[in-house]
């Protein structure tokens, strides 16, 4: 029983890891399916899936049926607190001449928002689009 007391606690920080890498929310069901994948053969059953999930103290939506990282909660509300407290306080970035890259015009005007503004800037997106490469 210890061994799979073991194996279902490390595979609820492995599927946590996975399942909240890009995501602050997500549903129970894909993070129970993640623990299920990862402890395949072992013979844990769903019950204490959700057993483990109960003393994992997520914010739960109100039908529990999403979850939220508490930690990435956290987070994200460090990052929204530095924004709201970086509003109009910075020097502009720099000219940035866009002409001289390969940006299409969308990205173009993202780029002279950004250098020119005032603000403290938090860049978000979906993964790889290319936040951080162009």
């Amino acid at each position: 029983m210890l061994d799979q007391n073991a194996a279902l606690e490390r595979a609820v920080k492995v599927a946590h890891d996975l399942t909240f890498e890009r995501k602050s929310v997500v549903k129970r069901s894909e993070l129970e399916a993640a623990i299920l994948r990862e402890t395949f053969g072992s013979g844990i059953k769903i019950e204490s899936v959700r057993s483990a999930l109960a003393r994992e103290n997520f914010a739960e939506s109100a039908d529990g049926g999403e979850l939220a990282s508490r930690e990435g909660l956290r987070h994200e509300l460090s990052v929204l607190t530095a924004a709201k407290l970086g509003r109009n306080r910075l020097p502009p970035l720099k000219k940035f001449d866009v002409a001289k890259t390969s940006l299409d015009a969308e990205q173009c005007e993202a780029v002279r928002l950004i250098a020119n503004s005032r603000d403290f800037i938090t860049l978000c997106g979906a993964a790889e689009p290319g936040k951080a490469t162009r």
